[in-house]
């Protein structure tokens, strides 16, 4: 059982009732701090009804198991029901019969598609819940074969990032900076903007190479991000 949420903000989350912080784009398994504590989360609800965090995977509790609409069920119960009564009716009350009945294949069709969306629902969340797997599997496969290693490249990771970072800003500055120079210090500054680009590209590259020593089975660098957070590594 999981209910697998990720943080959908550019910035830290906190959850104060709850005790919890989510970094950027980092995935949190809330059934660890219990499913009954998450449901009760002011906080949480709050988050996810404003699109501060996204649930990528909630499997049902043994108390929750996925139901189509009641309303559905109910309706259709009363449909039959009614159409049982309207036999041998006059012509009038089989026109009402017919009305009846083409409201029961209605709301049977209605009933149908339901299932069909829980079906699939329930078939990507198990398959966003096997690539997951997956990836964390091959993580701790790394981290039991050398554990200051995959810490090292956690670090490393964090490193080129907050790098980068630090260069995009500088260039953002360069271009505004150009709008106003003059022709000789216009090409100081392009100059500069070609060297930073250049260590961009190069931190990129990084990166993606070091992303991939750790899960070939990630398909970006912060999946296996993601999952060292989930790890506590």
């Amino acid at each position: 059982m999981a209910w697998i949420v990720q943080s959908a903000s550019e910035g830290p989350i906190v959850i104060t009732d709850m005790g919890i912080t989510l970094t950027k784009n980092q995935v949190r398994d809330l059934d660890i701090i219990g499913r009954q504590n998450a449901e009760r989360s002011t906080d949480i609800q709050y988050l996810l009804q404003k699109g501060f965090i996204r649930t990528i995977r909630k499997d049902a509790s043994p108390s929750m198991t996925p139901e189509v609409d009641p309303k559905i069920m109910a309706d259709l119960k009363l449909a039959s029901e009614q159409i049982t009564a309207a036999a041998a009716m006059s012509e009038e009350q089989a026109k009402a019969a017919k009305a009846l009945q083409e409201q029961n294949l209605r709301l049977q069709a209605q009933l149908e598609e339901q299932k069909k969306q829980l079906d699939e629902g329930k078939k990507q969340s198990g398959e966003i819940a096997g690539k997951q797997d997956q990836i964390l599997a091959e993580i701790k496969a790394f981290a039991q074969r050398d554990p200051l290693g995959i810490k090292a490249i956690k670090e490393a990771l964090e490193n080129i990032k907050a790098e980068k970072l630090v260069v995009v800003e500088r260039r953002a500055e360069i271009a505004k900076e150009i709008k106003a120079a003059d022709e000789v210090t216009e090409r100081e500054l392009k100059t500069q903007d070609n060297i930073l680009k250049l260590k961009e590209s190069k931190l990129d590259r990084n990166f993606e190479d070091l992303g991939k020593t750790v899960s070939q089975k990630a398909e970006s660098v912060q999946e296996s991000i993601n999952a060292l957070d989930e790890m506590g590594i």
